[in-house]
């Protein structure tokens, strides 16, 4: 197995079979494999066979070792990666889907990259940098990531779950909250575009629940769509949309033609909404367009069709304050939506706490509930417009808070980076 190196910024020396990180001899081992979205995920285990926790997701490119060699040399701006592809498509040495694999894998790296820089606490993905593989039909691209997914004793890797399998209504608010800190490391110049059950992952290390963020082949880094960018150096048609039905609002849904795009933040909210939806009611979002150019949305289970507000309703968590919330974060409009994605999470997470008396300890559980009402309340009226309001009406509805909860509030605002959480809410959640 032969394997080149390709990001100088980390120190990964390679052989013929082995990977020398930071001392420490390491190699890909198939039999440790689990299915990815996007390809496999091998862990790289060191020679006494014992987990290293470092993990790569392969992207089955199959290029030859001329072609690695030179797209490796690219993987530094996405000008001179997609020129450099461009050239070797152009020339016949790279087809279209290989194409499209490529920027898939380099999107994702710099995807991983931005959150390792940003809030390197924030996702137990830790980039270290790509590689080339020799694999059965050429080179593939694996990505190489420290997934810190020990044991508390480092001795055993955990195998993360779906976040929708297996989690009680105790759980659920706790999942919501942890998911809000998995996104302390995105960004608004960078948007996942495809937030769906399937590309969260969910573990549980002792008493610590950890989610985490995952597949960002499809992300939107600094305004640009690199597939785009790419079919429009080619001439090619728009690849399309790209995206998980019942997870994209509108403005993922539809194109202008010169390519422009109103997705921002508040394009991932959408998808949180949906998240939020499957999460407490089991229901996935239809959204449509019909013949007389308007947008519709409701909820589905098997063949029955609900509006969001009626699933909610007949749910486990019946409550208008938590209805109201998800509808806000499931406006068709984008500009109607509240702009950071993590508030509606972390919201309803202290909301289906408080209605489980999770965490409360001891606080009135009354008090608490009217307090959060209160919030949620100030949350979506303000959420997408901006209007002028001031801290106050925002810590009046905290300070109807009893103590212990205030404190409870204060300390998940804190995990999931929101302690400006009344400006942010004043500016429509832009902070």
């Amino acid at each position: 197995m032969l394997l080149l190196y390709m990001l100088n910024a980390h120190e990964i020396v390679f052989s013929s079979d082995t990977i020398n990180v930071g001392g420490e001899m390491l190699r890909i081992d198939p039999k440790a494999s689990g299915n990815g979205n996007q390809g496999e995920i091998f862990y790289l285990l060191n020679k006494e066979r014992d987990p290293s926790g470092l993990i790569t997701k392969r992207y089955k490119a199959g290029v030859d070792r001329e072609v690695a060699s030179t797209i490796s040399k690219s993987f530094t701006t996405p000008e001179i990666f997609l020129e450099t592809l461009k050239d070797l498509h152009l020339a016949g040495n790279v087809n279209y889907a290989q194409c499209k694999c490529l920027i898939n894998a380099y999107t994702e790296a710099k995807a991983l990259e931005i959150i390792s820089t940003t809030d390197p606490k924030s996702s137990p993905l830790e980039y270290k940098g790509c590689l080339f593989v020799e694999g059965e039909d050429g080179y593939d691209v694996h990505l190489v990531m420290n997934a810190l997914l020990m044991n508390e004793n480092n001795n055993h890797v955990l195998a993360p779950t779906l976040i929708t399998e297996n989690l009680s209504p105790q759980d659920i608010g706790k999942a919501a909250i942890a998911i809000a800190m998995a996104m302390n490391g995105l960004p608004d110049n960078l948007i996942h575009r495809d937030i769906k059950p399937g590309n969260i992952l969910w573990i549980e290390r002792g008493n610590q629940f950890i989610a985490i963020v995952i597949d960002f082949a499809t992300a939107r880094i600094d305004g640009h769509d690199y597939m785009e960018m790419f079919n429009l150096m080619m001439g090619y048609e728009s690849a399309g949309v790209l995206g998980s039905p019942g997870y994209m609002g509108p403005e993922r849904m539809t194109k202008n033609i010169d390519g422009k795009t109103t997705e921002g933040p508040y394009t991932d909210t959408f998808s949180v909404g949906a998240l939020l939806m499957k999460m407490l009611t089991k229901h996935t979002l239809e959204v449509k367009h019909n013949a007389v150019e308007k947008w519709t949305i409701s909820a589905k289970l098997g063949n029955s069709n609900k509006s969001i507000a009626d699933a909610i309703k007949h749910s486990q968590y019946p409550y208008l304050p938590l209805s109201n919330l998800i509808c806000s974060s499931l406006e068709l409009s984008a500009d109607k939506r509240i702009y950071d994605r993590r508030i509606p999470l972390v919201l309803a997470g202290l909301f289906v706490n408080a209605q489980k008396r999770i965490n409360l300890h001891g606080a009135d559980q009354e008090a608490t509930i009217k307090g959060l009402e209160r919030l949620i309340e100030f949350t979506i009226k303000i959420g997408g417009i901006g209007d002028l309001a001031d801290d106050d009406a925002v810590m009046a509805s905290i300070m109807m808070l009893p103590d212990v909860y205030r404190q409870t509030l204060k300390d998940v605002m804190r995990a999931t980076n929101l302690e400006d959480l009344p400006a942010k809410l004043r500016n429509g959640g832009r902070g």
